[in-house]
């Protein structure tokens, strides 16, 4: 996999922003970075289990299994593992859903918007509060990670690789990144 891409994982905004608020972005990218070395080493679909855990780690991830055994014909073991993979944070959803019934409902709605809409709308924000002296790292790293993350779909497109795995779960956030609210 070789140091530099290990250190580009590891120290990237979303990791170090991870860190620093305690989410659960790092332990879903280990955890997919072991369902493609699985992948590679004994086949798509004996990643089902580090798949399952890491789409109950960050629901992001089931991007990931969809980009790993999907491709290139999802047949019936592919589908079995993909299925696998999604059944156990359904089940949790279900669990939540079921153990707090008067929680209010919410569909997150508000993290989708038209594309390229929530970026722009967010870099603005971030750009007024960082010239009015607020210099908070939420505002600072945006003001990098916005304009970082469509170059880095941009180079990722222009360097295609589609039998890659990690070209395609690359690929798979790069569409999610369009529409982020």
């Amino acid at each position: 996999f070789g140091v530099a891409r290990w250190l580009a994982c590891v120290l990237s905004l979303g990791v170090l922003d991870s860190v620093r608020q305690s989410l659960v972005d790092l332990p879903a990218l280990l955890l997919l970075l072991w369902a493609v070395q699985q992948t590679r080493r004994v086949g798509p679909a004996r990643s089902a289990t580090t798949l399952a855990l890491a789409n109950l780690t960050k629901e992001t991830s089931l991007l990931a299994s969809l980009a790993l055994l999907g491709w290139p014909r999802p047949n019936g073991r592919r589908l079995i593992a993909l299925a696998a993979g999604a059944i156990p944070p359904a089940i949790w959803v279900a669990y939540v859903a079921q153990r707090f019934p008067a929680a209010p409902v919410t569909t997150g709605s508000g993290n989708f918007t038209w594309p390229f809409l929530g970026a722009a709308a967010q870099f603005v924000v971030s750009a007024r509060e960082v010239f009015a002296g607020n210099l908070d790292s939420r505002h600072l790293f945006a003001l990098f990670g916005i304009p970082g993350l469509p170059l880095q779909a941009a180079v990722l497109w222009q360097k295609r690789a589609v039998s890659d795995p990690w070209w395609r779960i690359g690929a798979a956030y790069g569409v999610l990144l369009l529409f982020l609210g």
